[in-house]
């Protein structure tokens, strides 16, 4: 069941695996694109909750590589960043599937 001061419309499984997303660094290099690797921390039909090292700014669309099954595959898919906020050394961002 989803709470009431959940924003979410899908229930979400909560894992802990690596996940790897490019994004733009248009705020660097204009066309350049950006690596980075963070740790899915939930997901769902609709998004998932990201924790990597960097700030993502809400509205920036980006490029995912999520994991699925046992083995190391993923899927690549584009999600827009709903929110992001620093937790200590850290950021923590929600994403949804586009």
């Amino acid at each position: 069941m989803i709470h009431e001061n959940e924003k979410r419309y899908d229930e979400r499984e909560f894992v802990e695996r690596p996940i790897t997303f490019n994004m733009s660094a248009h705020r660097a290099a204009p066309f350049e694109v950006v690596s980075k690797k963070g740790i899915c921390i939930d997901i769902s039909s609709s998004g998932l909750g990201l924790v990597s090292n960097c700030h993502l700014h809400k509205g920036e669309v980006m490029e995912v590589h999520v994991p699925i099954g046992v083995k190391e595959v993923t899927v690549r898919v584009f999600a827009e960043v709903r929110w992001s906020a620093f937790a200590g050394d850290s950021a923590r961002s929600g994403l949804r599937f586009l």
